[in-house]
């Protein structure tokens, strides 16, 4: 799977973006090994990611483009617990 090196820039840029392409999908390796933990807060998380496209009493969606291998578009979610602390994050295709 192709890598990008995180770039909150470049993340925050592609907010609302329904391209195919979308950088942020290479990104997420990143987020989930180095910069993204259980038990971080939702205002961290989101003071590194911005506002999510979607949110959810007990997770926010972010849009990442198409899945590389296949044409389904992607979504990257991040669940919280009761007391909004990260208690896992994945994608999903949908």
């Amino acid at each position: 799977m192709f890598k990008r090196k995180f770039n909150p820039r470049i993340w925050t840029e592609q907010h609302g973006s329904e391209v195919r392409n979308n950088p942020r999908r290479a990104m997420t390796t990143q987020l989930e090994s180095e910069i993204l933990r259980p038990g971080m807060s939702r205002s961290d998380v989101r003071a590194v990611l911005g506002a999510p496209e979607r949110t959810e009493p007990r997770a926010d969606v972010y849009l990442v483009g198409a899945s590389p291998l296949g044409i389904d578009y992607e979504m990257y979610i991040i669940e919280y617990d009761d007391t909004d602390r990260v208690v896992k994050f994945f994608l999903r295709q949908g």
